[in-house]
């Protein structure tokens, strides 16, 4: 009813036909009718479509979950009114908001539609996040362009060896690239010292290639514990980086040791020492690698140093004399920035540099993959890419 307006409003699609009666002063009513089509113009709203998606060497899988606020006056459409895509192919039709992806090898896509045909459609936005638990083996995945937060966990030596350290930053990728995780193992997987106890494998990205000179940030492994459990006096294997790995020294009555000591940022930790005689020195780190641990049997060893950005230096033993051993350096981790050291050889330019990058030591507190903290990490390395726009 006009009500004596000249115009109202139709809110709802379809076809209506609209008669308005016009009546004079004596009542006398003129009517006119006329067919009018009424179309919901408005494509409906999404606001996010993010989730967790867990990586296994070339594919992921995980729910994502699209924040839909209106589909407007029209409501779903027919069959549902989300569809779910991985890359050009289709997954689902459905009127649920939430997908569950497996085999994910591209780009996740959701559209939504309404019944009167309008969409709106979104790829990962921002908070997805993209785990990489251990795999011994290279992972690898291609990434959109974009800014990431790269998170890494070192692994923890073996042998209740020193716990590994934790870098992160963020890289703003400026096409689409290739990234490669290395996740460190406590059996040394990614550049751990082997000999004795294993040193913890350092846990990194790398860039477009997958060599120690395409690694974009590292987070350092522990060294590994000593094997000798008969000795008087042994030293535990030490942290990893950080920008240094750690070590550690003692004195067993009037004979004084180390561990291998911890890698840096442009050098392998050396090997331990000791000014005791009858002694198995262990190697120094070097470039991505832990140094091995003094062997002279399979039962008596000292610790091997952790991998890392430059790894920690094996440790010794001495079984004849005092009996003591040590357990081996920690790897260094390593953030590439303007001003962070770059070997001969290294690949990555200004394009990758990281911004709000840190690596911090494993025996300081930082976050932990499952949430809250940690001081240091243990068990095997971690890794973890978060979309942040």
């Amino acid at each position: 009813t006009f009500n004596n307006s000249t115009s109202f409003e139709i809110t709802a699609d379809g076809t209506w036909t609209v008669e308005a009666v016009v009546s004079d002063k004596s009542g006398r009513p003129t009517a006119t009718r006329t067919t009018t089509n009424v179309r919901d113009t408005v494509a409906p709203t999404i606001t996010s479509f993010k989730g967790t998606i867990t990586w296994d060497v070339t594919t992921g899988s995980g729910t994502l979950t699209a924040t839909n606020t209106d589909f407007g006056v029209s409501g779903q459409a027919t069959g549902g009114g989300y569809t779910y895509y991985l890359g050009s192919t289709k997954k689902a039709q459905t009127t649920e908001n939430s997908y569950a992806y497996t085999g994910l090898n591209g780009v996740p896509k959701v559209i939504a539609k309404d019944k009167a045909g309008n969409v709106s459609e979104s790829i990962w936005t921002k908070d997805t996040v993209i785990n990489f638990p251990y795999k011994g083996q290279a992972q690898s995945l291609t990434l959109a362009s974009g800014k990431y937060k790269l998170e890494v966990w070192g692994a923890q030596g073996e042998g209740s060896g020193g716990r590994g350290g934790y870098s992160v930053g963020n890289m703003n990728l400026q096409e689409v690239t290739v990234v490669y995780s290395f996740v460190g193992g406590t059996n040394g997987f990614n550049g751990g010292g082997t000999g004795g106890y294993s040193g913890g494998g350092g846990t990194d990205f790398r860039i477009i290639n997958n060599t120690y000179n395409d690694r974009v940030i590292v987070a350092g492994g522990g060294g590994g514990a000593p094997l000798y459990p008969s000795g008087s006096y042994n030293i535990q294997g030490c942290h990893g980086g950080g920008t240094t790995g750690g070590s550690a020294s003692g004195s067993n009555n009037t004979t004084n040791l180390t561990t291998g000591f911890g890698g840096t940022q442009s050098a392998g930790g050396g090997r331990g020492t000791t000014t005791g005689t009858s002694t198995w020195f262990g190697s120094a780190g070097g470039f991505g690698v832990g140094g091995k641990g003094g062997v002279n049997s399979g039962a008596a060893a000292g610790g091997s140093g952790g991998g890392g950005w430059f790894g920690g230096g094996g440790g010794m033993y001495e079984g004849q004399g005092s009996n003591y051993a040590s357990g081996g350096g920690g790897g260094s981790g390593y953030v590439l920035t303007a001003s962070s050291y770059k070997p001969t050889g290294y690949a990555l330019g200004a394009d990758y540099f990281l911004s709000s990058a840190q690596t911090i030591a494993g025996n300081q507190s930082f976050p932990k993959p499952g949430g809250g903290t940690e001081t240091g990490h243990s068990g095997n390395g971690y890794a973890r890419i978060t979309l942040v726009e």
